[in-house]
């Protein structure tokens, strides 16, 4: 899989990559590189927003091992989510 079919995946299925600007620099079966902007991004500190920061590294994570599993005839079609319906108290 190219980095651009990567991106327009993510983009497809895992809609936050498209909204906070994931860039696809390079994949491959051991490596892939993202790169976000930090516009859309930004914390009230002029810096970046933390849950964008620790999204694009679990973004990164699930695309090489999705490239990892894909690359060896391994369909995640069988996979399921779940709903969590606990409580939040704050």
């Amino acid at each position: 899989m190219q980095a651009s079919e990567l991106e327009d995946y993510l983009y497809q299925q895992i809609p936050i990559s498209k909204q906070i600007g994931i860039s696809v620099m390079s994949a491959g079966t051991n490596h892939v590189l993202l790169a976000a902007p930090l516009n859309p991004n930004i914390n009230h500190c002029d810096t970046v927003f933390g849950g964008s920061a620790s999204a694009v590294a679990i973004l990164a994570a699930w695309s090489l091992i999705h490239l990892l599993l894909s690359g060896n005839g391994i369909s995640l079609s069988h996979c399921h989510s779940a709903q969590y319906h606990g409580i939040y108290v704050a």
